[in-house]
């Protein structure tokens, strides 16, 4: 979907042309989708190789 004007400062002051000049998304489609299983698991690796929890046991890390 589109891209949160409010998450860029002044955004929502700016024309959809400025928008996309500074990188908001602008779509007419917006698709979620749902993942789990009792026994899923996703680790987040970042470009320095650190692993983080995203997704344990079928559950959000964080909840």
């Amino acid at each position: 979907g589109m891209g949160f004007p409010e998450c860029l400062k002044g955004g929502l002051e700016m024309s959809p042309e400025e928008l996309l000049a500074h990188g908001v998304n602008q779509s007419t489609t917006h698709v979620d989708f749902m993942i789990g299983a009792d026994d899923l698991n996703i680790w987040g690796i970042s470009a320095d190789g650190k692993e983080t929890p995203i997704f344990v046991n079928g559950q959000w890390a964080w909840e």
